[in-house]
């Protein structure tokens, strides 16, 4: 299964019982039926100046279910830049992030009986959620359901008049009371961003940004605005302008001048909306160096559950090739799409899986692949004894949707479906 694929059902089952260590999470506050059903909202989560923390957060309302007529609230959030290990992750009452965030008020509890002290009503506020946990290369995840704010209007709806923001704290949340300033709820604020409707315009986001080197380096402070490896030196090269559209809500565009753009640290990774525009596919090419290890050259994650859109990739004019002749071991050569993937004008070639998809995987129940115009050439699927593997060109199992219109698939190799191997779609592939 790739990465993020699947809603980790122990949480969804868990965590309407368990908060942070060991607190209770309360069925509280929904205004009733499945009104608002659908409505989706999302948070741009950055640190203070000069961090590197950055992400995302959306929360999606569900229909409250039978003999649950309370709505459910998904709430998925991707956080980098993290010290390892487990930070408290709240609501709180207010939608302001003047750094260090304090403006944002105590965690969201509205009502006459309401008291947003962050510690000495905690965790009862409506707006308290489980630890973010943070991964050892400082990405945090979470997914949770809860059934105590509405995205809708009423009583508990985090839309109020004061808004609301999620706030990332320095420590872990320790899932008691405390005495008011204790920090049993996390401590200090790290990171924080104001909770908007899907549809309202984002503050001051440059949606366009031009790569000017062909080098491989990370960006500087990934969301600041300025994709540059180095602040105030103006570099910016691939993986930089694809680190800061990730960071700022999409849809972004990312323009690729003529030449080579060797990878030298690894996969390019994408979870937002982004179009990466070459001069042209015999000009713009990517090629996955790796210094002779193997790794695909692109990987698209999986969208937040109930927001199908949220991730999306168009890649035109542009090569994208393997290089070293080394071979993924797994899904995905070249690319490993989970959410929208469209291709025009562009090629993938010479890539290699030992798995499925020499050149291109596309897997998963939000996965959609759509290539036009494009070329799908000289790549293989193939296990080291030859005697296994599917799909070389394109292995599409278990997706939404795959669309071929006018390109060429050819000269791919593995042991079944050399160009093409599909299976599980939730719609008719369609080749024209």
């Amino acid at each position: 299964m790739t990465r993020g694929a699947k809603l980790n059902i122990g949480l969804l089952i868990g965590a309407l019982v368990a908060l942070a260590s060991g607190g209770t999470v309360l069925a509280l506050g929904g205004d009733g039926g499945d009104q608002g059903a659908g409505l989706t909202a999302s948070a741009l989560v950055r640190g203070a100046p000069g961090s590197r923390i950055v992400g995302k957060v959306w929360l999606v309302q569900l229909e409250g279910k039978r003999g649950q007529p309370t709505p459910t609230v998904m709430v998925d959030a991707r956080i980098r830049g993290l010290v390892p290990g487990r930070h408290g992750f709240h609501i709180h009452e207010n939608a302001s992030c003047q750094a260090p965030f304090r403006s944002a008020g105590g965690h969201f509890d509205p009502g006459p009986a309401g008291n947003s002290d962050p510690d000495a009503n905690h965790p009862y506020h409506l707006g308290d959620l489980p630890n973010l946990r943070v991964n050892a290369q400082g990405v945090g995840r979470l997914e949770h359901p809860t059934t105590r704010i509405t995205l809708s209007e009423g009583p508990t709806s985090i839309f109020d008049s004061n808004g609301s923001a999620i706030v990332v704290h320095l420590n872990e949340d320790q899932g008691i009371t405390g005495p008011s300033g204790s920090g049993v709820s996390g401590g200090p604020r790290v990171a924080c961003g104001v909770i908007k409707r899907d549809g309202e315009p984002e503050e001051e986001e440059d949606r366009k940004v031009a790569v000017n080197s062909t080098v491989d380096q990370v960006d500087a402070t990934p969301g600041d605005g300025t994709c540059e490896t180095a602040a105030g030196g103006g570099e910016c090269t691939l993986r930089a302008a694809i680190q800061e559209t990730n960071a700022l809500a999409g849809p972004n565009e990312v323009t690729v001048p003529a030449g080579t753009y060797g990878l030298t640290l690894g996969e390019l990774y994408v979870d937002d909306t982004v179009a990466i525009i070459g001069t042209g596919a015999a000009e713009t090419i990517v090629n996955g160096a790796f210094g002779g290890v193997p790794g695909r050259i692109l990987e698209i994650a999986p969208p937040p559950p109930g927001a199908a859109d949220a991730t999306s990739v168009r890649l035109s004019g542009v090569t994208v090739q393997a290089g070293a002749g080394v071979a993924v071991v797994g899904q995905g050569g070249a690319i490993l799409n989970a959410a929208t993937l469209t291709l025009d004008h562009s090629v993938i070639r010479n890539s290699r899986s030992e798995g499925a998809g020499g050149g291109i995987a596309s897997t998963g129940p939000a996965a959609r692949l759509t290539l036009t115009n494009s070329v799908v050439t000289g790549n293989s699927a193939l296990a080291p004894d030859f005697r296994s593997g599917l799909g070389g060109g394109i292995y599409a199992v278990n997706s939404a949707a795959l669309t071929i219109i006018n390109s060429v698939i050819t000269e791919n190799r593995s042991s079944s479906g050399g160009g093409v191997f599909a299976r599980g779609l939730a719609t008719p592939a369609v080749f024209d």
